[in-house]
């Protein structure tokens, strides 16, 4: 998981602040998945079992998000494709094609 805290900074290099945190949650969710993958989440107090699946939920919707948005970015450059093709007369067969089998995959 290429986890952070969630923060989403979006303006150049975050905070020093921010990336520490990051680099906690790393290695947090690390520890945390070696902990799940023997078995040992009981051991864990409520705070951090309850961190972790929250954690969790959370990087799962943004793996989500990421193959939607990857998902809707090929649709757009098959299309755009297409328009290409139609406007240039060349060969609509083969972008169309290209976009229905983006589109019969589906997300």
């Amino acid at each position: 998981m290429p986890c952070t805290d969630g923060g989403g900074w979006d303006r150049g290099d975050p905070p020093a602040d921010t990336q520490l945190l990051d680099k906690v949650t790393r290695i947090a969710c690390t520890a945390l998945g070696l902990i799940e993958a023997r078995g040992l989440l009981k051991e864990l107090d409520k705070e951090c079992l309850d961190w972790w699946t929250a954690h969790k939920k959370a990087d799962e919707l943004r793996l989500k998000v990421e193959a939607k948005n990857a998902y809707l970015l090929k649709v757009r450059v098959a299309t755009l494709k297409l328009q290409e093709a139609i406007s240039l007369g060349e060969n609509i067969a083969q972008a169309r094609s290209a976009l229905d089998s983006i589109l019969d995959e589906g997300f």
